[in-house]
């Protein structure tokens, strides 16, 4: 599998602000800034503290109750999975820019800033009791039990541009966020100047996800032996270099970019109750149900929890002994069983049609092969040969 990744430039008091532009990074350090004078030594002490959220929301076989975002009263299943992206970084307005990438190619991100306008939501992503405060249309949360403040970052704001989607069919997507432009801006606003500390979410809805982040495991004859079952490979790794395009690793260094050292990671597989999950990840995994009606308007829409229970699985990485993660890497395997009417009812029409089979099998023979009865075996075997392949068919399917 592909690697995302997470890099940054250091802000300067001169020259361009958009990576593609590729100017010098300073070593000076001038207001709480870096000044432009001459190539970049490397990380200092200076260096921002970055904190990566990652939820996977696999549900494809738990059933909603009303989609609250279009009003649907109908119960159907949330059909794709998705991954959410939570970006924390603690001395944000050091920066330029931050870089994130994405390995396949993107239109478009779901901006999650306004959920977190919610205390309950705020709540449950944070996992601690917050408050919210709004300031000059941005959103501030305050964290009570680690006495943190964080500002949000919405992708769409009154700063024109502060953000950037660029994709490139064959070398995935690039996020930019412009925070040379941000901090300019909020500096001045009196609530907003003094905090140093922002959160960035947003949501990744695409089929994509399932080549290069998971993949289902079906064995050639699971039409017969395992349609009611399948195996799924999750596997989330950012900043594994060799895992990402060579020809991007060399924009970063001709860009004058660092790779981002993470001061902690959150990796979380959200899965239906029934599936059975093994991790192969070299620290200890936690796993906790999630709560009935508590993430409804998180999701946009209401689990049904008479069809099936949602489970938690949590892996973090933190740094240790004054030593950051350079990479993070996790492999899951995910057993999963499905026991959908569609399948059930072509297995039982394919019981259906051998019983018929057998039974023309004897009516032929009892006639001694007549030839008036020549066209009821040509519709007979025919009508048999398409409802087997139509079995065989769905079975893939589902």
């Amino acid at each position: 599998m592909k690697s995302f990744g997470l890099w940054y430039r250091m802000y300067q008091e001169k020259g361009p602000e958009h990576p593609k532009e590729g100017a010098r990074t300073g070593a000076d350090q001038e207001n709480g800034h870096l000044k432009e004078n001459g190539a970049s030594s490397g990380k200092t002490d200076n260096t921002p503290e970055f904190s990566l959220h990652v939820n996977f929301w696999s549900l494809e076989d738990i059933k909603v109750k009303d989609c609250l975002n279009n009003k649907k009263k109908t119960k159907e299943n949330i059909k794709n999975p998705c991954l959410d992206i939570g970006l924390k970084i603690k001395g944000y307005a050091k920066l330029g820019y931050v870089t994130f990438y994405c390995p396949f190619s993107l239109d478009a991100v779901s901006d999650l800033s306004k959920k977190l306008e919610t205390k309950n939501n705020a709540n449950i992503i944070f996992n601690s009791d917050c408050e919210i405060e709004t300031k000059d249309s941005y959103t501030i949360v305050n964290i009570s039990e680690h006495e943190e403040t964080l500002l949000i970052f919405p992708l769409e704001q009154v700063i024109k541009n502060v953000y950037q989607v660029e994709k490139e069919e064959s070398r995935g997507t690039q996020i930019t966020f412009q925070f040379q432009k941000f901090y300019t801006y909020v500096k001045e606003v009196e609530k907003l100047k003094d905090l140093d500390t922002i959160y960035i979410r947003f949501r990744i809805e695409s089929t994509a996800l399932k080549k290069y982040f998971y993949f289902d495991s079906e064995p050639l004859n699971k039409s017969f032996e395992s349609a009611f079952s399948g195996t799924r490979i999750i596997d989330f790794k950012v900043n594994e270099k060799r895992n990402i395009d060579e020809k991007i690793r060399a924009e970063i260094i001709v860009n004058k970019q660092e790779w981002v050292i993470f001061h902690d990671v959150h990796f979380l597989v959200m899965v239906p109750s029934s599936y059975d999950l093994v991790s192969f990840y070299k620290e200890t995994m936690t796993c906790r149900e999630l709560e009935e009606d508590l993430w409804d308007d998180y999701l946009g829409a209401h689990i049904d929890f008479t069809s099936g229970h949602v489970l938690a699985y949590h892996w973090k990485e933190k740094a240790s002994s004054g030593k950051g993660c350079e990479a993070f890497a996790c492999l899951v395997k995910v057993n999963y069983s499905r026991a959908k009417k569609e399948t059930i009812f072509l297995y039982a029409l394919s019981v259906v049609a051998l019983g018929v089979l057998s039974s023309m099998l004897v009516t032929g023979l009892n006639a001694l092969w007549p030839a008036d009865k020549i066209w009821f075996w040509v519709f007979g075997l025919g009508g048999f040969s398409i409802a087997i392949l139509f079995v065989i068919w769905r079975g893939k399917k589902y």
